[in-house]
């Protein structure tokens, strides 16, 4: 089973009339996380550039005073900042060319997943690990991959508005219209930051809730469970101190 995988019932444990379609589900639900992740992977990588762009502008602006919308002197230090920032500015862009079909193709999958999910509780399948899903998370299967397909959505959404800048981005840096560049950008880029935060912290509150309920229904040994829904964000701050 997929690490930050969601899934409506256990794996098979030996081969039976259902391990087909049980094994079918499980490869929807990894190929829907599988795209999700790679979105999000696109996002951090599209971050990172922004973050270099930021960097080249601010050496730019030090490297010697010049009027807004007037570039700075010429001189061989200058036009390698000025290559720089147009190189990292477009591999901002480039990161993300791919992740709208990523994300469609993750919400395609997810789709999929919640239209199993009822075949295989009309077949009787999935029950009792459902039921334990609930008790960890303290949401059903269905909410827990419907929460994925709106963050994912959402996370379109800012992709889309940031990507029409584009072309107005590119004209401030070659004008060294450095100002408007931050007015025009800030928000647009933290959306895209704090929306692929969000959509990070559902993939791991669910998984979490996965992996609790499968260890509770399946008994293995080893394993504690709680009763207690998952919160992912202190989770992650309680690894976070102890350096886990």
């Amino acid at each position: 089973m997929g690490v930050l995988s969601l899934h409506n019932e256990g794996p098979p444990v030996e081969f039976g009339n259902d391990t087909r379609a049980i094994c079918q589900g499980m490869v929807i639900g990894e190929e829907g996380t599988s795209a999700l992740l790679k979105s999000l992977a696109d996002c951090l990588n599209a971050l990172a550039a922004m973050d270099d762009t930021v960097g080249t502008i601010v050496a730019i602006w030090g490297a010697g005073p010049q009027p807004t919308g007037e570039a700075p002197p010429n001189g061989h230090a200058i036009n390698q900042f000025a290559l720089n920032l147009r190189q990292s500015y477009l591999r901002s862009f480039e990161a993300l060319a791919p992740t709208t079909d990523r994300i469609n193709l993750a919400l395609e999958k997810y789709r999929e997943l919640n239209a199993y999910a009822h075949s295989a509780t009309e077949a009787g399948r999935g029950k009792e690990f459902q039921a334990a899903l609930v008790q960890t998370s303290g949401e059903s299967f269905e909410t827990l991959v419907n929460r994925r397909i709106e963050l994912l959505r959402k996370l379109k959404v800012r992709i889309k508005v940031l990507q029409r800048l584009q072309e107005a981005g590119i004209q401030m840096i070659e004008s060294f219209d450095f100002p408007e560049f931050f007015l025009t950008f800030m928000a647009p880029i933290r959306d895209v930051a704090i929306a692929s935060n969000e959509l990070y912290g559902e993939v791991l509150r669910g998984a979490l809730a996965s992996h609790q309920a499968l260890f509770r229904v399946g008994r293995l040994q080893g394993e504690e469970t709680t009763t207690q829904p998952i919160d992912a964000g202190a989770y992650s701050e309680a690894h976070a101190a102890t350096g886990d």
